[in-house]
């Protein structure tokens, strides 16, 4: 059975909403099954406004690795990152409504866990409506960890120097 709606988290407001490739003409590849060909959303609300906040954060900030579990957000990055430039990116979340016609397909991808994820190569126009998301606020509810990269491993170099990159905004 198909759900009723799909939510998706998008840096901009726009009226129709398409893949990324569509936009820039530049092929970006997340992992090993997921590309900017496609337009993802999810039938998860609060997942889709953390999927929303990673891709906002990584067209404005050289971001190497975002992960979220448990309201804890870890973002890895040399990039000098303040918790004011965090709380000012822009974020929307879209309610579409699901129709089979506009291509969705169930996403399946082994390597992010997300099992309640859809994808279209589709531009969508029905969408029900599109919230404003002040980033400041959905923040306070995560801890939010900020830390430099990993180096590059060093043939020789010591397990603990590798592994004990530190943080340099926790909040």
């Amino acid at each position: 059975m198909n759900p009723a709606f799909l939510y998706h988290g998008s840096r901009f407001e726009q009226a129709e909403l398409k893949p990324g490739f569509q936009h820039s003409n530049e092929l970006v590849h997340w992992d090993h099954t997921e590309s900017n060909k496609f337009l993802y959303a999810c039938t998860v609300e609060s997942l889709a406004v953390e999927l929303g906040f990673a891709s906002s954060i990584e067209k404005q900030f050289k971001i190497d690795r975002f992960h979220v579990t448990d309201k804890k957000i870890l973002i890895q990055t040399d990039e000098k990152i303040t918790v004011k430039d965090l709380e000012r990116v822009p974020m929307f979340l879209y309610i579409i409504r699901f129709h089979a016609d506009d291509g969705w397909v169930k996403n399946d991808n082994k390597h992010n866990g997300i099992n309640t994820e859809y994808k279209t190569k589709e531009t969508i126009y029905d969408i029900d409506r599109c919230k404003a998301i002040k980033a400041k606020d959905w923040l306070s509810h995560y801890d939010v960890t900020i830390t430099r990269s990993a180096p590059p491993k060093v043939e020789g170099a010591s397990k603990q120097v590798m592994e004990s990159y530190p943080a340099y905004v926790q909040w």
